[in-house]
């Protein structure tokens, strides 16, 4: 892994935007996928998760198109590419973040869901300083039962310093 390119986590809810090809409410939110997915085409960054999306993406109700596209993304370029067991330490870290946003819940509010502690996790340990996601955004919310990930930046458990974002539209792409 080359340490001279910028990193970026990306959430499983990325992948499955751009291989569905999402109709998003806010149509920049696609263009920074297709920008992000051509930086990484161009060996411009590398590209970090956890193999829990590996699952995610799969157990979805993608075309068989989508999943051979996503395969195809994952093994094109191995040193570009980063997918990461869960491994002790993650797991570790992953359950001190659900630990520390379950102390610090009043009773009725969700917390973190185990997936989106093991990518944080994955993220703070892999040291990625962008993590890509759209879980937090309104329009996102009504879909899962956890804890948005989006508010958490810039610093997850208090401790761990990450920016937690969408693709930015490609104007924006400031690292280049």
């Amino acid at each position: 892994m080359s340490g001279d390119r910028p990193r970026f986590y990306w959430d499983t809810c990325i992948f499955l935007a751009w291989l569905k090809n999402e109709s998003r409410k806010n149509p920049l939110e696609m263009q920074g996928i297709k920008e992000a997915v051509n930086n990484f085409d161009n060996g411009q960054t590398i590209v970090v998760t956890s193999v829990v999306t590996l699952v995610e993406v799969l157990q979805t109700s993608i075309s068989s198109k989508a999943s051979a596209k996503f395969k195809s993304f994952i093994q094109q370029r191995p040193n570009d590419f980063v997918m990461v067991d869960v491994n002790y330490k993650i797991a570790q870290l992953a359950h001190d973040i659900r630990d520390y946003y379950t102390r610090n819940l009043s009773p009725n509010e969700a917390t973190i869901t185990t997936p989106d502690a093991i990518h944080l996790a994955t993220a703070i340990y892999m040291e990625c300083p962008t993590f890509y996601t759209f879980d937090g955004l309104k329009e996102d919310n009504n879909k899962k039962k956890g804890m948005p990930l989006l508010p958490l930046s810039p610093q997850v458990a208090g401790q761990y310093d990450i920016e937690i974002t969408v693709p930015p539209p490609p104007s924006q792409h400031s690292f280049l």
